[in-house]
């Protein structure tokens, strides 16, 4: 609730790309929205493309005034078919969500990407013609056209989508918002719990600290008590928010450590340790992705089994790996 003198002044931006298994799941997410959207101030402004692209795509604009209503009577703009993995598509739906930005100064926005998770790494897919999916590099292009940028940042940038708290998709963030939000594990098909999350950012502003805080509370209060088992796909129920200021600090000694270990790939000693290290690691998504504190501690270890402390790049490497984990254990927050 409003309280006092507290302006509600959030436009919430959720960027929708479904399919034929999760367009009704994004009804539902949709409806919420709906529903918790205010009348006095809060926005909800949202783009759904329920079929792949296929169809038409929907724009909808919650502002408190349409809840009663079927969704199909409150649509904002029939768009025809969008390709939801352009991200001139993405640039467009924040410009019009957002704009004009200066009208109020002290309007606090949001972007919610919503969709399948780890496919928003892969541009193409063997069983369809051209790009489906948002890479990090494309995201980053998207938000560098709008009016976000190092200067007017977005409050923070969510993921409601699977296994996407990754330094590849920070790393794009860091210039156009200041926090992110995502999980390294699955989300759950029924997504984000939106009606409370918005309820929550409702009244607040100043220091989105305050906020991005609040969300993984919300989320994992939700959903405490879902199964998590082998068969389901769930390992843990986590959402994490991350500095983007902080991203920098991070991604250096990480790249000391890709180049440290793309020259030691040569030696069979040295490629036989990475390779045993990136096995044993804790990995996400069949295996597609690796813990990299993990890793960085399994390395070391692996060195010396192999018997590399002679190796040309064996120091290097320990103690680039020493920087890795330093770095993610002085920023976590």
């Amino acid at each position: 609730m409003n309280n006092g003198n507290v302006k509600n002044n959030w436009t919430i931006m959720v960027y929708i790309s479904a399919d034929d298994v999760l367009a009704n799941f994004a009804i539902d997410s949709l409806n919420q929205l709906r529903q918790a959207a205010s009348d006095d101030g809060d926005l909800v402004m949202a783009l759904f493309d329920p079929n792949d692209g296929s169809e038409e795509t929907f724009r909808f604009r919650f502002d408190g005034t349409n809840k009663e209503k079927p969704l199909i009577e409150v649509i904002e703009n029939t768009m025809g078919s969008l390709d939801m993995a352009d991200p001139k598509t993405l640039t467009d739906f924040v410009m019009w969500a957002s704009g004009p930005l200066s009208q109020p100064k002290d309007r606090h926005y949001c972007l919610i990407l919503w969709g399948h998770g780890t496919e928003l790494l892969l541009d193409r897919d063997p069983g369809k013609k051209g790009e489906r999916y948002l890479t990090p590099a494309k995201l980053k292009t998207a938000l560098e056209n709008t009016g976000f940028n190092k200067d007017n940042k977005l409050d923070f940038v969510a993921f409601d989508a699977c296994s996407m708290s990754m330094v590849e998709v920070a790393s794009a963030l860091q210039g156009c918002a200041q926090y992110m939000i995502a999980s390294q594990d699955e989300v759950p098909d029924v997504s984000f719990p939106y009606a409370r999350i918005v309820e929550g950012l409702r009244g607040r502003g100043g220091d989105p600290k305050n906020v991005v805080d609040l969300i993984p509370e919300i989320y994992v209060e939700s959903f405490r008590d879902y199964l998590v088992t082998r068969r389901n796909g769930v390992k843990e129920i986590m959402l994490s928010s991350l500095n983007l200021d902080n991203v920098k600090k991070i991604t250096d000694p990480v790249s000391n450590l890709a180049r440290l270990l793309l020259h030691s790939v040569e030696d069979k000693d040295l490629a036989d340790a990475i390779v045993q290290s990136r096995h044993d690691a804790h990995d996400f998504v069949l295996g597609l992705f690796v813990d990299l504190y993990d890793f960085c501690e399994k390395l070391p270890g692996s060195l010396d089994k192999n018997k590399c402390e002679n190796k040309v790049y064996c120091g290097q490497l320990k103690d680039a790996c020493k920087q890795v984990r330093e770095a993610i254990e002085t920023e976590r927050t």
